[in-house]
């Protein structure tokens, strides 16, 4: 069975936001090699504590909105906190419940990219949770998943609970998704960029 609970762990907060995690996940190497032009929403999907606030200012263009979803109550009140002291603008935390298929409030825009980084593992069936972002995409809208290899790490998830990029591509392709790109960071975290099709239907 697919338990899923180790970001539930306090211990796995601390790690979010540690030099440990900033070795493992470069800021910069996971976001260079992205075309981050024209991008006016970006939903964070699994925020976390908010690892990548800073380099998505960095990144982001100055007009884009940050949206970031969150299961767990106790990490939007850090996001909030954080975005107090640094004066983070365009950033909207908002809770969203940890289901199979996740359901993304109606009230959002449409989203142009999805990031999710370490949060798809932990789902039974990635697909189902593709298919619930999906639903706030835009047309040709891109997801951008950054987790881990299938390699004993001193954090995160077990190996077993780890999901390898050739798998995370299927699943991708089995709901209309086409590859962009796929790069390894470093031995223990992958990135793959794919872009949402659109089916076009028949006398259309």
């Amino acid at each position: 069975m697919h338990s899923g609970d180790y970001y539930k762990d306090p211990w796995y907060h601390e790690y979010l936001l540690s030099s440990e995690r900033r070795n493992i996940f470069p800021y910069d190497k996971i976001f260079h090699g992205v075309d981050w032009g024209n991008i006016t929403n970006l939903l964070d999907f699994g925020a976390g504590n908010g690892y990548y606030y800073p380099t998505f200012y960095k990144y982001l263009p100055n007009e884009c909105k940050i949206w970031a979803g969150e299961c767990q109550e106790e990490l939007i009140d850090q996001i909030l906190s954080r975005k107090v002291k640094g004066k983070w603008k365009r950033l909207t935390p908002f809770y969203i419940e940890h289901s199979e298929f996740p359901l993304i409030p109606d009230w959002l825009p449409p989203m142009d990219i999805a990031f999710c980084s370490c949060v798809l593992s932990t789902f039974a069936n990635p697909s189902l949770a593709i298919e619930g972002i999906s639903r706030c995409l835009v047309d040709h809208g891109r997801i951008l998943i950054v987790d881990w290899h299938k390699k004993n790490t001193s954090n995160g998830p077990s190996i077993e609970e780890k999901i390898p990029p050739e798998k995370m591509i299927s699943f991708l392709e089995k709901v209309c998704y086409s590859i962009i790109q796929r790069r390894d960071i470093n031995d223990y975290v992958y990135l793959i960029e794919a872009e949402r099709r659109v089916e076009v239907k028949s006398g259309q």
